[in-house]
């Protein structure tokens, strides 16, 4: 959706170009006032969240997390969202998702690089999440009492650290944006766990809406390994 918005704009400002700049802009201004309306897209909700956007994220997420999970007492979540390291072209030319729109993969795909704050979803609606800084659980493997790890790791992740906060959780969790379909009955989002092992899985979860409520529909589990 975002991505046909651009097309469009690029379309319109090259015939405007040999126009005199006034009515160019003119027309450009008419083009933003009668496409801005109808676009709600994850670049809107930073700027603007309603609280339908607020509530559907919560549910995706929710959904999400006990689907994947379902051992997690607590989920330690990173405060910001982050981008899928996976290529979700190839997870379409091989449908791996069964179901995905089109249009559902472009915009996660416009959006995957944008960092948001999930503060405003998890805290305090959501019983049973913590929203931390993983920073504070990483130390330079140059430092004097850093844990071993990977050699090709900078800083290693402190286990005994994260287990004293958080006893009871196998590591934190990373979110990616959510993207959406064109009339909000479609999300793409992605979500992966990190501890000190060298390798892990990343869950690209598709989610369909069922009336106020959000149900995944399908999933791919993209498997890495340092």
């Amino acid at each position: 959706m975002y991505l046909d918005y651009l097309n469009k704009y690029r379309k319109v400002w090259q015939h405007t170009r040999s126009l005199p700049e006034p009515l160019a802009g003119f027309l450009i201004l008419l083009l933003l006032a009668a496409c801005s309306p109808s676009i709600r897209t994850w670049r809107d909700f930073l700027a603007d969240p309603t609280q339908q956007s607020l509530d559907d994220s919560l549910s995706i997420y929710t959904a999400l997390l006990k689907d994947v999970y379902p051992q997690e007492k607590e989920f330690i979540i990173d405060r910001s969202t982050q981008p899928f390291r996976g290529e979700l072209d190839t997870i379409m030319e091989n449908s791996l998702l069964p179901g995905l729109q089109q249009e559902t993969a472009e915009e996660f795909e416009s959006i995957r690089e944008v960092p948001k704050e999930l503060s405003l979803i998890f805290e305090p609606t959501e019983q049973g999440t913590v929203l931390v800084d993983p920073a504070e659980f990483y130390i330079a493997r140059s430092d004097r009492g850093a844990p071993d790890c990977h050699w090709m790791m900078m800083k290693c992740f402190d286990k005994i650290k994260f287990n004293s906060y958080y006893p009871g959780s196998f590591g934190y969790i990373q979110l990616s944006n959510i993207a959406f379909n064109a009339n909000h009955t479609q999300a793409l989002t992605t979500a992966e766990m990190h501890n000190e092992t060298t390798s892990g899985t990343i869950y690209v979860v598709l989610l369909s809406r069922k009336g106020d409520a959000w149900e995944i529909t399908s999933k791919y589990e993209l498997f890495w390994v340092v």
